[in-house]
């Protein structure tokens, strides 16, 4: 079943792999910025289906106590980042008679040391938050919950406490009391689930309503707006008064005849070095002007079989100049998500002698030239189960309409 509509190329195979995502221009982290766990705040957790089944590539060296092992994968960090397995080992009949085991270092590899501690249905541990860069893997660590849930066939994770700091007091002296609040447990604080608690009145309380926002480019306060600057891990965040600011949307072209859009969350890369994160289709957010471009962005399609496809995308490589667009003031602008498609064949050598392996690093880039790099099937929406099901793609070498050799791989 095709879901984007076949451009100029024709595309025998495509492998995809992890890639890096840029975040740009961003000035030095304020060290007074720091995660801790010793707030009253109660993590927001994500929930995902435990599975039977062994996932694929994955090797257990580790030796079990109980006859009956389930399995979940997560990626805890960036969208493009490399996922973690959960696998719960069921000892007794007893439903909270089970170990945890989780791949930490996340080399599809599970060893006997990387078992869990604790009892119970909850347990806590130490996880680390992973953002890929363009020229590097950058890991920040935090507590995790993992919960299983009563029915015995669901795991939730939440991240335990906040990032705390404080920003200028905009109306008068001293500073203000700011939590940084991970909405979608995926060790992040820059997501459109964000949020970030201010104590504008300095006495010490957080009330819920009055004092807790959506991590929005713009923050309306007291009748006044605010320009929100602030990174995905948590180093970075800054509030400046604005006056002058636009509209930005993200459309969706280029899906086939039939192919209907369930779920989008974009996210947006400003030329100051912020993040922003937009939950919708075709629905504009106030933002402050300046240029901005698609950083990344996940989204699921119904092409009317059984299970929807979801696709993760990333920034393999610096933008262009014309890839950014520019926000003026009371106009809004459209980014466009997918458009039409770009393959790149990406073969390595230059000269090929008779009997020689060819070597191939085949992609395709949206019209923004983000990077197709996980492509999975699967029934559920707005949860981990998107990443279950993983696709395979067949790449082939044809002569005169005969197939000379051929190789499958998997998503990342």
């Amino acid at each position: 079943m095709r879901v984007f509509r076949q451009s100029t190329y024709t595309v025998l195979g495509i492998c995809f792999w992890m890639t890096l995502v840029s975040q740009l221009f961003a000035s030095e982290p304020d060290e007074a910025w720091r995660y801790t766990t010793s707030s009253d705040i109660r993590p927001a957790a994500r929930s995902m289906d435990l599975e039977p089944q062994v996932p694929p590539e994955f090797e257990i060296e580790a030796k079990f106590s109980g006859d009956t092992q389930w399995y979940a994968q997560l990626r805890y960090g960036s969208e493009n980042s490399r996922r973690i397995v959960v696998v719960l080992d069921q000892i007794a009949a007893d439903p909270v008679q089970f170990d945890f085991y989780a791949d930490m270092d996340r080399d599809r590899v599970l060893r006997q040391d990387e078992k869990l501690d604790g009892m119970g249905r909850s347990r806590r541990t130490r996880m680390a938050a992973e953002l890929i860069r363009e020229d590097q893997v950058q890991q920040e660590d935090r507590i995790v919950e993992l919960k299983l849930g009563l029915s015995g066939s669901r795991l939730s994770v939440a991240t335990v406490g906040c990032i705390e700091g404080s920003v200028p007091n905009f109306r008068g002296d001293g500073r203000l009391a700011v939590r940084r609040i991970d909405g979608d447990a995926n060790g992040l604080f820059g997501d459109a689930l964000d949020r970030a608690q201010i104590d504008w009145d300095q006495n010490g309380d957080w009330d819920l309503v009055t004092e807790q926002f959506l991590q929005l480019p713009i923050l309306k306060i007291a009748g006044r707006r605010f320009g929100l600057k602030a990174d995905r891990l948590g180093k970075r965040f800054s509030l400046a008064e604005i006056s002058g600011t636009g509209l930005l949307d993200v459309s969706v072209s280029g899906l086939a005849t039939g192919a209907k859009l369930q779920t989008l969350e974009a996210f947006i890369l400003a030329n100051d070095g912020s993040a922003y994160a937009v939950r919708s289709a075709h629905t504009a957010i106030e933002v402050p002007v300046g240029k901005y471009v698609l950083g990344g962005m996940t989204l699921t399609v119904d092409v009317g079989e059984r299970d929807l496809w979801h696709y993760v995308f990333s920034r393999a490589e610096n933008p262009t100049d014309e890839d950014w667009q520019t926000v003026s003031a009371n106009v809004q602008t459209t980014l466009e998500a997918v458009g039409k498609l770009r393959f790149e064949l990406g073969q390595r050598q230059q000269v090929i002698q008779p009997d020689d392996s060819i070597d191939f690093d085949p992609a395709l880039f949206t019209e923004s030239g983000l990077l197709i790099n996980l492509c999975s099937k699967g029934r559920q929406i707005g949860s981990f189960d998107q990443y279950r099901s993983h696709q395979k793609c067949k790449i082939e070498l044809m002569d005169a309409g005969q197939t000379i050799g051929s190789t499958q791989t998997g998503f990342s």
